[in-house]
Order: C-alpha cells, then structure tokens, then sequence
C-alpha cells in the first residue's frame, strides 16, 4: 500500500508517547474543498448533519442573531455567527462557542424567557425539560447557567415531553411571557401550559387546556381531526375518539402566525409519517381553534415538505430579511434522509405562496457529507502523486426510501505542499452496481493484492465480510477497480467490517486487521506471498483491545495504524461508537500474543461524535501531522497538530533550493543545489509503506544503487531543516 502520507513520511520528531498523550491537534483550515461546479465548501470539515434543529441567538453580544444548529443523532452542537448582511445567508461556522454549551439530549431551542434580552438555552431532559439562563462572559460570548433541571407547573407536576417529542415554546396568548404547546401525554391532543408570570423573570405555568384547537390527530393518516368536541375529555379508555390511541407515537409541534392574524398556527409532524400538517387558528388568542388544514404543506409548492424521518420545523430568519423562514429536518434518528435533510422555505412577502421551496441541503452543501457513517481513506486514483480522498458511507437514504451504499471521490487538485480537493463523484466505480445485493456499507483499504505493483481496493462490509476489487490502471495510471471476490478468503468478523491492509511485521507482506461491530480488532497475518496473500486469521482479540464502553454491547471498532519511519515503531488508533478515538503502543511487543498498552483514550482530544473513523496524514507536507475522522453524521473533521518547530516552505524565497531526481532501472540519481547548505536527508518508502532506506544526502548529486529492490512503486522523501520534496520512484 502506498502510505506516502498516511504513515507520516517526514515525522514530526517527537516521541511518540509524548504526542499522543497530550491534546496535539487544533481546527485545519487551510485547505480549500470543491464542488463538482467549482465553488468552494463555506464549511467542509463540520462533519455532517443528519438530524439537525435550528435556532438563532446572539452568540458575540453584537446586537446580530447567530444560528445555533443541534444535531440529535449525536448531540452534536454547531455555532455559526451571522454577518448579519441584509438579505443574504452568509454564516462562519465558529466552533469556539459551542464549547460554551451544556450536554444536550434528544433537543434544543434558544428562547429569552426572562426579557432581558439574551438568549436562554431549552432542552430536553428525562422526559422533561430543562431551563438555561444565558450570559455573556468576560469575552462577550454567550454562556449559560442551568436554572431548572426538570420544568413544572404551579401544582408541581413536571411538564411531560418525551424524547422523541419537540414541544412549541413561544407566547401563544401574545401576553408578553412564554407558554408551551405539548403533546398529551395520552392519545393525539395537545396540551396548553399557560404563564401568567406578570414580570417576565420565571414561570407560573398551569394548564389552560388539554385540547388546545380542537383537534386530534388521525390514527391513519398524518391529518388533523377538525372540531373535535373536547368536552370534559373523558379518560381515554373511555373516549371512543381516544380509546385507541393509548400509546403517543411522537409529534414536533411549531407554533407560529402564519397567517398575519396575531394568533399563533402550528406545523405538525408525526413520527410515523413523511409530511408536516399546517392547521390554521381561525379563533381567538384565549380559545384556538383550527378550522383547517394543510397536509402537504405548503401545498402550493412544487416541492412539498416530505420526507422520511419524523419531520420537524423551524422557524428562522435565514437571509436577513426580518421574515421567519421554515427549515425542515428529519427528527428521528438513523432511517431518514441522511444527506437532504435540511430544506429551507424562504418567507416571501406574496400572500398567496407565502414560502418558497430554496434548498434541501441547506448549510449541508456546504459541508462534505456522504450521507451516514464516513469512513476516510487516501488513496492517488490518477497516478499524479498527490493522495486523493475517498470516503465509504452506511448509505445515502433514496427518494423511495430505500438506501444505497457507495464511494465518494475528492480529487487531490493541489500541490505537494498545498492540498485542496474537488468532488468528482459520489459513487466511485459504481461499488453498489458491482456487487449488487451482496453488501452494503462500504469501508475501504488499499494495498497491492496480486503483485503487479498497483493498489487494489479491499471493502468491508455491514454484515461483516470483504469484497476484493482488483486494480486494473489505465495508460495513464488512473486506476480502475472491478470485483475480483465477494467474501473474500470466507473472512467473516462479525458486523460493520471496517478493515485496514497494513505490513504489521515488516516482512514486506500486507496483513490485515479488522474492527468490528463489537469494539474489538481481528488480525489476520499473511502466510502466503506478495501477489497471493493468504490471510490466517491469528487472532479476534488482537491486543486485547475492545473500545466499548462498559455496559454496551457494541463498540464499532475502526482501526489505523502507522509507523513512524524515525522510529520504526508502530501506533494503532481506534475510532469508537461513542466518538472518542483510542491510541495504544506497544504494537511490535504483542503481534501475535499479549495486550497492547493504551496511551490515550481521547486521542487529541478532537472528540467529534459517533462512531469516529480516524486517519492520520501529512497531507501537505508541513511536518505537521494531520487528523482526519469520519462521523456517523457522515462528515469529516480535519485537525492539524500544531507544532511550529519546522518553518513553512512558503516563508523561504523559492529558489533557495533546486531538487531533481532522474530514475533509472536499478538507480536513482538525486541532485540539488541547497543555498542554505540544509542538511538533507532522504527517506524511501515501499508500497507496504516500510521505510527501506534513510540517508544524508553528503554531496550535491547522489546516486542510489535500487537494484536489490522489488519491482514496484516507491515514495521518496527529501527533507531538509526548512524545506519537503516528495517523488515516486517505480521500478
């Protein structure tokens, strides 16, 4: 396998111990992602959104509302500060206030209770809610401090949101407090809890009905029953409207005027349907009453809200424009939409298509995201020498809501000292066509299988097997992969295969490890040759290393291991179910028997939410190591260690250095001419990515003898005090 900047080839000299024990990483934002239409990513490595909700405050105390977007697929919080410029969306993802936030489950809105003009935090919390006073700090960033840890009414009894619930928090009565619109905790009706807090500082809430509007949801369709007779609401058991309806199947309820007549309206969703139902509040601010309904809302749009997943809507300004626009989102988490999760309804000021279908990827096109579950590998598909970035996914969720699994390809379209990348396609080599049922979730690892001196492509599985793609190039080297095995060698390890093609021993041979759905690793050691490999399958503990967290089952286990080519020593890493990605050492010690030893396990301290698939590259050759981890949410982060021990090559004049080097059939010839007499050094690697030769260059021409070598592609590295130059060398 070539591992040209997966095993980090100009090292960053420092013990290994040290680096990882320690927070090392920070934010990399120095690289630009394209879409396939040039323009460049706002925000690439936010790491994907699935289940987003939205909400605005001001974070910065500059008068602007910010958009706070909480994704309940893995209570991931994203801060964006708004330019605030009239009439346009221009957000900056600004991840420094989220650390400003509570822990947050199931969900979150922003909503200032207490007048006094800062934004207070409201989330979900046992089946309740839980109360946020905002702040600004010292920085004039918005802090919160937990004010109510269950919410209740005037006689005591917790307000009863279930998880899955959103409840409508807003002034319903236009009284100057805030009220809140609940499903019932029985049966479809919703329950109304007035405030009559006459000081606008707290709550003294009560129920001021328990069939606010007159409606009920249908038990069949997701459509309001109108002019329900409420009555005195006999007890469900007893109601022949409600005595079927004993179990709450979930419900987010919006409130807001749609309409312009002062009272408040409600946008439904259902947890077991696809659209939003609008019901139209034809009565007063003390009585509601909903006279009428849309369940394809906005029905006068081409694109009606509708989707997969327990909708749920917003109601925020998007573009500046003093108007609450709506975003739809899926609420329930996994088997939704995955990728088109967000769809955005600008508010326009005709009365007769009031809300405009823009986008149902908003902010995520602005992102990389592959849908659900990434799994990040590098790989160069054109031959060019730059690594291009290839991510496996669990699946994009189909328009027939079925799902598919494939490869999505960046393309390496900058230098060897500035990487950038450019989607090509998000199904590279059409994997699904290729294997048709046989599997999906795709986890990729490459690595010369048949000796013929190319990558091949090896895929995991969700049913936890592996797939062989053989790599045929083309003239010109840009590789082309077609199934050579479905289940691979009878390897089988359980669920979720997530492997890696590594040379573990250093006998020039790739073996392969494995993580599983368990949280554990399988090794399998290579008894056989370079273009036959035979994987043994030497152990399913390997290392005693198990990610889980106690009392779970399952771990999903995602393995990356590198050697450090100044050392020679290994370091295996393991992204997890919860997120945290665990460094272990001691590998060489214990390849066969034995435990390896943990040295961290919240490697760089980069936690990014579930089920973490790191890589670890020098991407743009700055003696900086860099961390890329894959999300459940199907995104990627990027993280950069910070060390400034080596000068940037851009702060040197160009010319200060020459390097050339002329490849021969068993010979290299490298020249230079070093004006800042650097001591230089040269690193070769083979395609297994073992270091096979480091040395001083003494003399201003050097030429290695490569006839010993195997016949096979080589990266070369020359590095001096302040300066990098990759070349690939085949034999």
């Amino acid at each position: 396998m070539k591992y040209l900047y997966w095993v980090y080839c100009i090292g960053v000299l420092i013990s290994s111990h040290n680096l990882f024990a320690q927070n090392m990483f920070e934010p990399k934002n120095n690289m630009t992602i394209y879409n396939m239409d040039n323009t460049a990513l706002a925000f690439p490595f936010l790491g994907g959104l699935n289940n987003p909700q939205f909400s605005m405050g001001d974070f910065d105390d500059d008068g602007v509302n910010d958009l706070l977007v909480f994704d309940r697929a893995d209570n991931r919080i994203c801060t964006f500060l708004n330019a605030g410029i009239s009439d346009s969306i221009a957000y900056q993802y600004v991840p420094a206030y989220a650390a400003n936030f509570p822990a947050i489950e199931n969900w979150a809105l922003l909503i200032d209770y207490n007048c006094d003009g800062i934004s207070d935090l409201f989330t979900g919390y046992d089946d309740g809610i839980s109360v946020y006073d905002g702040y600004f700090n010292a920085d004039n960033m918005l802090c919160f401090t937990l004010t109510i840890n269950k919410l209740s009414d005037v006689d005591g009894n917790a307000l009863y949101v279930q998880y899955f619930d959103l409840p409508a928090i807003t002034d319903m009565d236009n009284d100057g407090d805030i009220d809140f619109l609940i499903a019932a905790e029985t049966g479809d009706l919703m329950v109304l809890y007035e405030n009559d807090d006459d000081t606008c500082t707290g709550f003294n809430l009560s129920v001021a009905t328990s069939c606010w509007g007159n409606i009920i949801e249908s038990q069949t369709y997701n459509s309001l029953i109108l002019d329900y007779d409420c009555g005195e609401l006999l007890p469900p058991t007893t109601n022949p409207v409600l005595a079927e309806k004993q179990v709450h199947v979930g419900s987010t309820i919006l409130a807001l005027d749609i309409d312009g007549d002062l009272d408040k309206d409600i946008l439904l969703g259902n947890l077991g349907y696809f659209n939003l139902v609008l019901g139209i509040n034809e009565g007063t601010l003390n009585h509601a009453l909903i006279t009428s309904q849309d369940t394809i809302f906005p029905y006068y749009s081409d694109k009606p809200a509708f989707m997969d997943g327990f909708l749920a809507a917003y109601s925020i300004d998007v573009n500046n424009d003093n108007l609450l626009d709506i975003v739809a989102a899926p609420s329930r988490v996994a088997q939704c939409e995955d990728y088109a999760c967000a769809w955005y309804y600008q508010n326009t000021p005709d009365a007769s298509t009031p809300y405009t279908f823009k986008s149902n990827t908003f902010l995520v096109s602005d992102m990389i995201d592959v849908g659900r579950t990434a799994c990040p590998r590098f790989f160069d598909y054109n031959g060019d020498g730059l690594l291009d970035l290839l991510i496996g996914n669990f699946a994009y969720y189909n328009d027939d809501f079925t799902a598919t699994s494939s490869i999505t390809l960046y393309e390496n379209v900058g230098t060897m000292l500035q990487a950038d990348f450019q989607l090509i396609t998000r199904d590279y080599m059409d994997i699904s066509g290729q294997l048709g049922d046989a599997a999906y979730v795709y986890q990729p690892t490459f690595g010369d299988m048949d000796g013929d001196g190319d990558e091949d492509m090896l895929i995991g599985d969700f049913a936890g097997q592996l797939h062989l793609f053989l790599n045929t190039p083309n003239a010109t080297g840009v590789a082309n992969f077609t199934i050579d095995s479905t289940y691979y060698q009878g390897i089988d390890v359980g669920k979720h295969a997530c492997p890696q093609l590594f040379d573990v021993d250093g006998d020039d041979l790739l073996d392969l490890v494995v993580g599983n759905k368990s949280g554990r690793l399988h090794f399998f050691h290579n008894i056989g040759t370079s273009n036959h490999p035979i994987f043994d399958n030497s152990s399913d503990f390997w290392g005693a290393v198990d990610v889980r967290v106690p009392g779970f089952l399952t771990g999903y286990a995602t393995p990356y291991l590198y050697r450090n080519p100044n050392t020679d020593s290994l370091l295996l890493l393991v992204g997890s179910e919860m997120g945290a990605i665990h460094a272990y050492t001691a590998i060489e010690d214990s390849i066969f028997t034995g435990a390896f030893t943990l040295i961290d396990n919240n490697f760089g301290h980069t936690h990014v939410g579930r089920q973490s698939n790191a890589v670890l590259v020098d991407i743009d050759n700055n003696n900086r190591l860099d961390l890329i981890v894959g999300t459940y949410r199907g995104g990627i982060n990027c993280f950069e260690s910070p060390d400034t021990s080596v000068v940037s090559v851009t702060n040197l004049p160009i010319q200060t250095l020459a390097i050339s080097h002329q490849t021969f059939l068993n010979s290299l010839k490298i020249s230079y001419t070093n004006q800042l007499s650097d001591v230089l050094q040269v690193q070769i690697f083979s395609a297994s990515g073992n270091c096979i030769l480091q040395q001083s260059l003494n003399s201003e021409t050097t030429t290695i003898n490569t006839s010993a070598w195997l016949t096979g592609l080589y990266i070369g590295i020359i590095r001096g005090k302040n300066y990098a130059y990759s070349f690939k060398y085949i034999k």
